[in-house]
């Protein structure tokens, strides 16, 4: 995927990695594909289907408007 953030200890359980993106440019361009190639049989698609489905929203702007952010709530339900 290349250079697309940061990998660092989750917090209160060093254990674990946490990918930490701060760009949704970033988001949509790499993040969004690779998860479409690599996560179809994943168990947590639906999640993944939802977290795509509200950023793409974003990217249109719905959630600069009241409806726009009553679409992008009930999506998720």
């Amino acid at each position: 995927m290349g250079n697309v953030g940061r990998i660092k200890p989750k917090p209160g359980n060093e254990n674990v990695l946490v990918l930490q993106i701060n760009s949704r440019r970033t988001i949509v361009e790499k993040l969004i594909p690779f998860f479409d190639k690599y996560l179809r049989f994943s168990v947590r698609k639906d999640d993944y289907e939802s977290f795509r489905k509200v950023t793409l929203m974003l990217l249109k702007g719905k959630h600069h408007t009241q409806d726009g952010m009553l679409e992008i709530v009930f999506s998720c339900l």
